[in-house]
């Protein structure tokens, strides 16, 4: 009954319900009909999720060149940490990683966290072997950098960037992994750039992002000087939301680089001082609205904070359960 109702709907009623629903409702409702399936497209596939693997940049190309690279709105990508090469050789692993006594020893607690499951000193070797070389062959071609540079220009409804750097481990290996990571300082910083790089692609297309968010970055960066700041600099430029999630490494950065778009900046998951958010204030003057989300800070913040501007949101036991929004004074 309900889908006899859906079916003769105008298609002007019908897009509004589809820019309201859920995915999964929206996935549903599209298979009712051709006309339905057609009209939810633009809200089906508005977010591309990419990761940082060869098959991850093959859907990427695939996608940029497809009739679905007009409703791409927003593009997700989750950079994983980089193993250390050197892994490579196994006898460099044995000797200097992870010996043959070290994995006797580690027995018993690989047993239990891995629910009995068998893990062998070789399988641990050729899982993480596997990553690198497949890291490595991306980064000796430089196919991450080529096929962003070339896809996003693709993408002209393209509104928001969103990059999340995450381990990119099996759970049954995660406890093995910071023995191999590379320096985050190199490791996220190549991510960085390559997505910086092709936003500067995108806005010499006519293609201008105006949501960026960064999640999950914990490397620190020269606060000043040298070509790297001018680069960011040059790739957010358009950008009127600036997002930092679980990176407050980044904020000493964002205060010494021109941003001269920015209107709304966003902190979430992190220790803040007051201090900090008024040092992005200072150097962003037409920053109109600050936006706090899982922030943990001293009880007087909130005090010092609505010296600011108008507080919007509640505030519970010295950290920021709920959003909290500050429109700024000037």
């Amino acid at each position: 009954m309900a889908d006899a109702k859906m079916i003769k709907l105008p298609p002007e009623i019908l897009i509004t319900i589809f820019a309201n629903l859920l995915r999964s409702d929206l996935i549903s409702v599209s298979l009712i009909s051709w006309k339905h399936r057609y009209l939810s497209l633009p809200y089906l596939f508005h977010t591309l999720n990419v990761n940082s693997t060869i098959s991850g940049l093959q859907c990427l190309e695939s996608v940029s060149k497809s009739i679905l690279s007009k409703y791409m709105k927003t593009l997700c990508y989750e950079a994983s940490e980089l193993i250390n090469p050197c892994i490579q050789h196994f006898d460099y692993f044995e000797t200097c990683i992870y010996t043959p006594s070290e994995f006797l020893r580690d027995q018993k607690d690989l047993f239990w966290s891995n629910q009995q499951e068998t893990v062998t000193y070789t399988s641990i070797h050729s899982y993480f072997n596997c990553l690198s070389k497949e890291q490595q062959n991306i980064l000796d071609t430089r196919e991450d950098l080529n096929v962003f540079c070339s896809s996003i220009p693709r993408f002209s409804s393209l509104h928001s960037v969103h990059i999340t750097f995450i381990g990119g481990v099996n759970n049954r290996y995660l406890w093995f992994a910071p023995r191999v990571f590379a320096d985050w300082s190199y490791s996220f910083l190549i991510h960085l750039e390559t997505i910086i790089e092709a936003m500067i692609v995108a806005k010499e297309n006519d293609i201008l992002v105006r949501c960026f968010q960064i999640s999950g970055f914990y490397a620190r960066l020269r606060a000043c000087g040298g070509a790297l700041r001018d680069k960011i600099a040059d790739g957010l430029s358009n950008v009127e939301t600036l997002c930092l999630d679980d990176s407050p490494n980044l904020i000493d950065f964002m205060s010494n680089i021109d941003l001269p778009a920015l209107r709304r900046f966003e902190l979430g998951r992190c220790w803040i001082t007051c201090a900090d958010i008024q040092k992005v204030l200072n150097a962003h003057s037409q920053i109109q609205c600050v936006q706090l989300s899982k922030i943990w800070f001293p009880e007087r913040l909130r005090f010092e904070l609505s010296a600011l501007g108008h507080i919007q949101g509640e505030y519970h036991d010295q950290r920021a359960e709920e959003n909290i929004t500050i429109i700024v004074d000037r």
